[in-house]
């Protein structure tokens, strides 16, 4: 053998990695290397054993050299990617591969892989066109599907999420998580008799799945008996105990009128896991809705104290101080709409806060925004309506305030709604 001859030394290496001679392997590789320089093959092949060892910044480093000495190449760039989105970096994705030629943009690795990424980061129209590219090249790509059916969930388009997780279950009749989501999807949209054919299957796929499990209690719920649902949900917790099971069990506690032991059972989770920041957010939310202002604003406190720039916190707790601390809650408010200024939930708690602080303007400007992304939302609309009065449009905050109210449906802040309405019509 001629000395680094690649082939030959990846078939050596291949054999050592069989018998997880992982060093030995290795050694192969280098002496490629040695001969022939940024080798590409042996460079992605060094990646792929840099992750078998766990072995992450060596893996990145290879294939950013991969990447760096063969910039037409496409494949260690969509290594790279994948790597980059396991470690929740989808921002850095894009710029990869503006490198490539437009024809390589659209082949079938770099569309899934540009997908992945503007689904990570909510860009649910791009993510939308990229798939229906891909699937228009692979039309029985079942993960394409899959996918896309996720891009329809973030718009909002339920036919279109529904119809794509029914020909992903048909492309791959054994995937229990598409077909987990199908289920979830036909009982959300009340087609309970579908969504039991569907669980029928699951439970022979996976039937102690935690998720297959829940759907079950979901059902249950659903058609009326609590008790199988309380119980099903409690096994999930026991056998699989984690913040989702727990929030499971605590939701349903809550949904029987049992939100006493619900917010129990979260505080004795929180306290037993004092760096689980989203059980600490659902323990917040949970004081929230009974009132609790003060434990709920130091929930808040306690995620801001591990995590400064946790949007769903600064939020909250802007919310909780509006009416006490306008000032104080404004500096939260406009700290998570500079993080996420995308956020229809957060630019909603910036409208009302600005107006809060007598910064009606603003405001309107604001809710004129969320009003776009959420026009069928009841509290959008009655802050809308809120802020408008406050403009001086009494007609328009009048019409919109009836035309929410006449709709009979429920919301948070249905009575200030109503107290508002009777306000202006009074002349107020």
């Amino acid at each position: 053998m001629a000395p680094g001859d690649p082939q030959a030394s990846h078939s050596l290496a291949a054999l050592a990695v069989k018998k997880e001679a992982y060093q030995e392997a290795r050694g192969y590789y280098q002496d490629v290397l040695e001969h022939h320089d940024n080798d590409l093959s042996t460079l992605l092949k060094l990646a792929v054993l840099d992750g078998a060892e766990k072995n992450e910044q060596l893996m990145l480093e290879h294939l950013q050299q991969a990447a760096t000495a063969h910039p037409e190449a496409v494949q260690p760039k969509v290594l790279l990617a994948r790597h980059y989105l396991s470690q929740s970096e989808p921002a850095k994705v894009p710029s990869l591969m503006l490198e490539l030629s437009e024809k390589q943009r659209q082949s079938a690795a770099v569309l899934e892989v540009m997908a992945l990424a503007q689904l990570a980061q909510q860009q649910y129209p791009e993510a939308k066109y990229g798939l229906q590219q891909l699937i228009k090249q692979h039309p029985d790509f079942a993960q394409a599907h899959f996918l896309l059916a996720q891009a329809y969930a973030g718009l909002g388009e339920r036919a279109g999420m529904r119809r794509e997780l029914e020909r992903t279950v048909e492309l791959a009749p054994r995937d229990a998580v598409a077909r987990l989501a199908l289920a979830r999807t036909l009982l959300l949209v009340g087609d309970k008799e579908k969504t039991a054919e569907q669980l029928a299957v699951l439970n022979e796929l996976s039937p102690e799945h935690p998720g297959v499990l829940r759907l079950r209690a979901s059902l249950a719920r659903v058609e009326g008996d609590q008790e199988t649902a309380s119980s099903l949900l409690e096994d999930v917790f026991e056998t699989s105990p984690s913040t989702a099971s727990m929030l499971s069990v605590a939701g349903q506690k809550w949904s029987m009128g049992e939100q006493a032991a619900a917010v129990v059972l979260q505080e004795q989770w929180a306290e037993e896991h004092p760096d689980d920041l989203a059980a600490k957010l659902a323990l917040a939310g949970s004081y929230g809705q009974q009132d609790q202002v003060e434990l709920a604003i130091a929930q808040y406190q306690r995620v801001l104290q591990k995590d400064k720039q946790n949007v769903a916190a600064l939020n909250g707790l802007a919310w909780h101080l509006r009416n006490t601390e306008p000032a104080k809650a404004l500096e939260y408010a406009e700290r998570a709409a500079e993080l996420e200024p995308d956020s229809a939930l957060v630019m909603d708690t910036l409208a009302v806060i600005q107006l809060k602080n007598g910064q009606v303007q603003r405001a309107k400007r604001s809710i004129e925004r969320v009003y776009q992304k959420k026009p069928n939302e009841p509290a959008v609309r009655y802050h809308r309506a809120m802020i408008d009065a406050a403009a001086g449009d009494k007609v328009a905050a009048i019409e919109a305030l009836q035309a929410l109210l006449g709709e009979g449906g429920d919301f948070a802040e249905k009575a200030e709604a109503q107290q508002l309405l009777v306000e202006l019509q009074a002349g107020g």
